[in-house]
């Protein structure tokens, strides 16, 4: 899934002049996968850090940036519903989702990309 997902991206936007920054924290591994074919075509990416709850806590206040951040947004949800997945990934003020079926132990797309802008 996360190599049709970044044969997408890299039709909609030029890899050596477009920065993705993570909305989220990566820690499944279609998102770890997805990150490295992005790098690997040439797009820069921003990953999340994950701050401990302490650090929430105590945080102070977020205060505006002197400059704005580069790039685009970027987040994913994966839903599952039997052997079908459901893949769903915001740029920016873009939607993508495309449905994914498992046959014979691999997943392969079950529709088209629909794109919503």
């Amino acid at each position: 899934m996360a190599d049709d997902v970044t044969a997408q991206i890299v039709r909609l936007y030029p890899a050596a002049n477009t920065q993705f920054n993570l909305r989220h924290v990566v820690n499944d591994p279609f998102g770890k996968a997805l990150i490295e074919n992005l790098r690997l075509e040439g797009f820069a990416v921003q990953e999340a850090i994950q701050q401990s709850i302490q650090q929430q806590i105590f945080a102070v206040p977020h205060q505006p940036d002197t400059e704005p951040q580069k790039g685009l947004i970027l987040s994913y949800i994966i839903d599952e519903s039997g052997d079908l997945y459901h893949v769903k990934l915001m740029i920016d003020d873009m939607r993508l989702s495309r449905a994914f079926a498992v046959q014979a132990d691999s997943i392969h797309p079950a529709g088209l990309w629909v794109i919503k802008e």
